[in-house]
């Protein structure tokens, strides 16, 4: 009964802090608050960062999250890449996985005109999406 009872306490403490999965994000608009200006060859909208700490914290509690001492609040699709600060755009993301190297990769190559905004959008879901499944992985 012991071991149940750590067991148990244990499977909780660890599902604290899994990741969440990401939502499916969504794109800045001209007619967004926060837009700011358009971009690149292909004209793309780019909005300026504004979520508040508040605004954070309800998107951790959305995503299971109770502490976020060790989450933080990201765009899945990065506003460089023309993201927006929408709820279905931001999730709450477990600090071991950080993908600004990768984020930085793909916005060299936007920005020279080698992707548009759409391959870069896939590129960088595949990389988040498949962090996020082998960080949970790694867990079990």
């Amino acid at each position: 009964m012991k071991y149940l009872a750590l067991f148990m306490l244990f499977t909780t403490q660890l599902f604290a802090y899994l990741p969440t999965p990401p939502v499916i994000g969504s794109l800045c608009t001209e007619s967004d608050r926060d837009f700011r200006e358009h971009r690149y060859d292909e004209y793309i909208a780019v909005c300026e960062r504004n979520v508040s700490t508040p605004r954070k914290d309800q998107i951790c509690k959305r995503d299971g999250v109770s502490n976020r001492r060790n989450y933080t609040v990201d765009h899945v699709i990065p506003l460089f890449m023309g993201g927006s600060n929408y709820d279905d755009n931001l999730w709450c993301q477990h600090n071991s996985i950080y993908t600004g190297n990768i984020e930085q990769k793909i916005y060299f190559k936007l920005n020279r005109g080698d992707i548009t905004q759409q391959e870069a959008i896939r590129e960088i879901k595949k990389i988040k999406f498949k962090t996020v499944q082998t960080f949970t992985a790694t867990l079990f």
